[in-house]
């Protein structure tokens, strides 16, 4: 190859070009590349393509319409324009170029900007400066990649503008999906029709969220692990203004698999709350029934879910006491109501209403305390289930004798055979006779047996360690270990349980004031029987 003077003009042979891999031009219509054909034998190409070295030969950066036309035209050389480029630098001439383009497709435009993104190199900031537009139109522009293949194909057909598939774009899938099919016409011989900008613009806002009425708080970005809080989200009309500049007067999430996910996340979290705190609120459902979630923590604590019209409604009426309930299901899910529930108790001779009262306040100490005590449970479990996946290295792997309390865990442990040992230790896994005759054993080897052993055999996953003997005994001598982790994580557990006692102790008092004042006038109506 001879010396290359930048952009000095030079002849080449055709044959020594070979085609960009990465140039974003994907359409050229056949009949003007003909025409353009045609012109090059009759006038010659008035425009150099531009090349840069690549090995021997040279790669085409620019003028592919022309570079084709002349392959058309059977031409053997070129006048071409010869650059040394770097990747990213024939990337970006190659990106302008095209996009100055005076019939450049919006399609076309979108799929350039999403290269110039997802290389890493630029921001829709630099994409604005270097091509001269602004960031809301170039943000515009790449929403148009989300278009469905087939609304694509309806767009680059003529069949929609550039306003209605922008306005679609913003959609999900599954919404996009619903427009399309409602544009397609009843006769393949009728063109699409995707209405006004109006419709779209109405279609979407009535299927997308609300986030005013949202029960969750939109600043909690712990709600769902690794999803980010609805205040800063891109798929949120009032946090995207660049983007959903239409939709400003509404703040609308624009997700709605996430938002469902959020919900469903909030309203299991609070009714495990008002669980946990014993708070005086009932569980309702109305019309559609709750997830199997919510029906077997209220199961777990024997809970009734109360339904609507059955069980309570929404306004005052005869025989119905005015309550607050969380709602699980339903148009109303994971909020906060007024609720009237139904009277339970019937009228039975004999029976006074004092009576009836004392009875009910009775069963609802019950409860409150079969809930408290199974809230304990749990709470053992809790801390259980966290202290079983600490790390065990340490425990299974040194040098000192068996304690005590491993050897209490031994006896534990060997009431049966643990089958686990040779899946991790070599010398059970290879065992033979001929090993067991001739290898000596060091003590080590052998307290890393017996620690593997009590390890799987205690290791369990069930109950805890205040009503398993196994997880007691593991535990014991995990604390030789652990001692610190295994305190930490007793203490947060115990401080969630600490609030939830105080609250239940609360509640039972003010429900035993209630028994000692029915007492007291019970006892003041009764009459003394006269003397004879």
């Amino acid at each position: 190859m001879e010396n290359i003077i930048e952009n000095k003009l030079q002849i080449l042979e055709i044959n020594s070009i070979e085609l960009s891999k990465t140039n974003p031009r994907k359409d050229i219509d056949e009949k003007s590349l003909k025409e353009l054909s045609d012109s090059i034998n009759q006038k010659g190409i008035l425009q150099p393509i531009l090349v840069r070295p690549k090995g021997k030969n040279f790669e085409l950066v620019c003028g592919e319409r022309r570079f084709r036309a002349s392959l058309l035209a059977k031409q053997t050389t070129i006048p071409a324009n010869i650059r040394e480029l770097t990747d990213e630098e024939a990337f970006e001439i190659q990106i302008i170029e095209n996009l100055e383009r005076k019939d450049v497709h919006p399609l076309d435009e979108a799929d350039a900007f999403k290269k110039m993104v997802d290389s890493g190199n630029y921001t829709i900031a630099d994409i604005a400066v270097k091509l001269s537009k602004s960031e809301v139109f170039v943000t515009g522009r790449l929403k148009l990649v989300d278009l469905i293949e087939p609304i694509r194909n309806h767009f680059k057909a003529g069949y929609l503008g550039i306003s209605h598939a922008t306005l679609i774009a913003k959609c999900e899938a599954d919404k996009q999906e619903q427009i399309y099919s409602s544009a397609k016409p009843w006769r393949e011989t009728d063109e699409p029709d995707y209405g006004t900008l109006q419709s779209i613009k109405e279609f979407i806002k009535e299927e997308s969220q609300n986030l005013s009425d949202a029960p969750f708080d939109l600043a909690d970005d712990l709600l769902v692990n690794g999803v980010c809080a609805c205040v800063v989200c891109p798929k949120r009309s009032k946090a995207n203004p660049m983007l959903f500049a239409e939709f400003q007067e509404e703040d609308n999430c624009f997700d709605e698999t996430c938002y469902n996910n959020k919900l469903k996340t909030h309203t299991h979290k609070e009714v495990a709350r008002i669980i946990n705190e014993n708070e005086d609120v009932f569980i309702i459902s109305s019309h559609s029934k709750p997830d199997e979630v919510i029906i077997n923590i209220c199961k777990e604590f024997n809970i009734k879910i109360l339904k609507q019209y059955d069980d309570y409604r929404g306004y005052s009426s005869k025989g119905f006491t005015a309550a607050k309930g969380f709602c699980v299901s339903g148009h109303d899910i994971g909020k906060y109501e007024n609720i009237w529930v139904k009277n339970e108790s019937k009228e039975i001779p004999g029976i006074t209403p004092e009576i009836v009262k004392n009875e009910t306040i009775k069963e609802d100490i019950s409860k409150i305390e079969e809930r408290a005590k199974r809230a304990l449970e749990l709470d053992a479990e809790k801390v259980w289930a966290a202290i079983r996946t600490i790390d065990k290295s340490t425990f299974k792997n040194n040098d000192a004798p068996l304690s005590n309390n491993e050897k209490v865990a031994l006896i534990v442990a060997l009431h049966s055979e643990c089958y686990q040992l040779h899946n991790e230790l070599d010398f059970v896994k290879h065992l033979n006779i001929n090993k067991i005759l001739t290898e000596a054993i060091p003590d080590q080897l052998v307290n890393l047996t017996i620690r593997h052993f009590i390890s799987h055999k205690l290791n369990v996953n069930y109950g805890s360690h205040e009503n398993n003997s196994s997880a007691a005994a593991y535990k014991q001598i995990l604390e030789e270990y652990y001692s610190e982790d295994i305190k930490s994580i007793e203490a947060a557990q115990q401080e969630i349980a600490d609030k939830r006692i105080e609250r239940s102790t609360q509640r039972i008092d003010a429900l035993k004031s209630q028994l000692e004042v029915i007492d007291e006038k019970t006892t003041k109506t009764k009459k003394t029987p006269k003397s004879k």
